[in-house]
């Protein structure tokens, strides 16, 4: 049989020795592959199981949710194209969103804190807002998201802002990497996750 070197550090290996009471130093490696192997054959713990005959339910509600998402994805990314379509944001302003990886929400921070400098003073005078960001908040856009003060208008979901993102990065991709990066299917790439907001 042939042998196999391995490396322990130290403190895993004096802990793994006072745990393991009077076991040898090939049996206590034997137990933890043993238990390893039982954990896995076993399955998840409680927390991470799920219940017997939930698989078809759950596969139902995934289709179901999926197909939304899709709707709500596919259209925050034609809102994105639209957008970009009826207004141009100055490429230095494009940059910044692309430098914080098409992150709106990181986008527009430093416009909405700008705008709300002083707000409660009664010196207070709101600058004026591109209007290119200002057009960003109507309702078949990004609404209230782009304003710097909310109202009752159209708020979107993440998965809709994903896709606007999405959009947004598309095109900017297309500009520094050329057509062929957009090239070859005329499916959304997949999501990448981000902590929600």
């Amino acid at each position: 049989m042939p042998k196999l070197s391995v490396y322990v550090s130290d403190e895993l290996w004096d802990k793994a020795r006072k745990a393991s009471g009077e076991h040898n130093t090939s049996q206590l490696i034997q137990r933890a592959l043993e238990l390893m192997v039982e954990r896995e054959s076993a399955g998840a713990t409680y927390k991470e199981s799920r219940p017997p005959g939930s698989e078809a339910t759950l596969a139902l509600l995934r289709g179901i949710y999926s197909d939304q998402a899709r709707i709500h994805l596919e259209r925050g990314y034609q809102a994105g194209l639209n957008y970009l379509t009826a207004y141009r944001v100055p490429w230095d302003d494009f940059q910044q969103l692309a430098d914080r990886d098409f992150d709106l929400k990181r986008w527009l921070q430093p416009w909405f804190s700008a705008f709300l400098d002083g707000v409660g003073t009664k010196d207070w005078n709101p600058p004026k807002l591109p209007d290119w960001l200002v057009s960003l908040g109507q309702d078949y856009y990004l609404g209230e998201f782009a304003k710097p003060i909310d109202g009752d208008g159209f708020y979107p979901n993440r998965t809709y802002l994903q896709g606007f993102e999405r959009a947004m990065r598309d095109v900017w991709r297309s500009v520094e990497y050329g057509p062929e990066a957009q090239q070859g299917s005329d499916q959304l790439p997949p999501m990448e996750e981000k902590a929600p907001f």
